[in-house]
């Protein structure tokens, strides 16, 4: 088993994933800790979107009777389910979004290995080197299931890849909804993968749609105040990354520079005496940091010791 563990994390290293940083965060944003009210939806309302069907068999086990908690997947579900609420989606479509997303990506992609593979290769623009990458990672994971499930995550959704990969990879993917007739369909894509799948895409796109960004969604998780108990638990940020953050809380420092890693002027925040500015400086920091928003940081300590790190845990 061992070595079929280390053969994945041999391919997930050349896609880009360290499998210590997917073994921490993965746990993490699975965890069932944060209450319903987080959402701003009430327990009367969720509990209809569950008698139809809207609410996923995870956030419906038995300890869930009488107090709902949610992990950071079921947040990000709830805020999508009240966007598509609030531009008039029929629940027949909510559902349809809902099997989707929470489709397990093996137990799909290990059956129809062949079919998918068939479909990088004539559909997509992935090099023919990535998807043999592919075909063996599929390989491997279906001899990890097989020999050891229980060592093995076979609960993977897609939704659950895309949070994963915004947060290591700092990837951007939105849900699309589309309308054929009378019908409406619903598909994603990933901000990084968008060139190899363009041709899929880029039609969704330039025809009329909603489109749902799951980083805005949670963005605007790390900017509620009343986030702020529950986004220290995801531990998402680095050694150095919390320097940062301790800094300026203690207001240890001349200035700090955050280059952004999108073409936008760099954060300079230079020491002030109103200590509110200063805590909300924190947490937008905090949310560009964790979010992983950021090539590079400069502290510029009041002793006159300089601190510079670069970007390099996550691509």
């Amino acid at each position: 088993m061992d070595v079929i563990l280390n053969k994945i994390e041999a391919r997930l290293r050349e896609s880009g994933i360290l499998m210590e940083q997917f073994e921490k965060i993965y746990p993490k944003i699975t965890e069932y800790f944060m209450p319903l009210s987080i959402t701003g939806v009430s327990a009367r309302t969720y509990l209809h979107w569950k008698s139809k069907g809207l609410i996923p068999d995870s956030q419906t086990n038995e300890g869930q009777r009488e107090w709902v908690r949610l992990n950071l997947i079921d947040y990000v579900w709830i805020k999508i389910i009240q966007v598509m609420r609030d531009f008039g989606m029929p629940l027949e479509t909510i559902k349809q979004t809902k099997e989707l997303l929470f489709e397990n990506i093996l137990a799909v992609l290990v059956p129809d290995k062949e079919d998918y593979l068939n479909f990088l290769r004539t559909e997509s623009d992935v090099d023919p080197e990535k998807i043999q990458s592919i075909s063996e990672l599929i390989d491997l994971a279906s001899d990890a299931m097989e020999n050891n499930p229980e060592e093995f995550d076979v609960h993977t959704t897609i939704i659950g890849s895309m949070i994963s990969d915004l947060l290591i990879k700092n990837d951007r993917g939105s849900v699309i909804i589309t309308k054929s007739g009378k019908e409406f369909d619903v598909s994603f894509f990933s901000y990084k993968t968008l060139d190899d799948f363009k041709n899929i895409v880029l039609p969704l796109l330039e025809s009329p749609h909603i489109q749902i960004p799951i980083r805005k969604l949670i963005e605007d998780f790390f900017d509620d105040p009343k986030s702020d108990k529950f986004v220290d638990s995801f531990e998402l940020l680095n050694f150095k990354e919390k320097k940062v953050i301790d800094a300026i809380r203690k207001k240890d420092f001349k200035q700090i520079i955050i280059k952004q890693d999108q073409a936008e002027e760099s954060i300079i925040i230079e020491l002030e005496r109103d200590g509110d500015i200063l805590d909300q400086k924190a947490k937008d920091v905090k949310r560009l940091l964790g979010l992983n928003e950021y090539s590079e940081v400069t502290i510029k300590y009041r002793n006159d010791k300089h601190i510079y790190f670069k970007n390099t845990t996550r691509l």
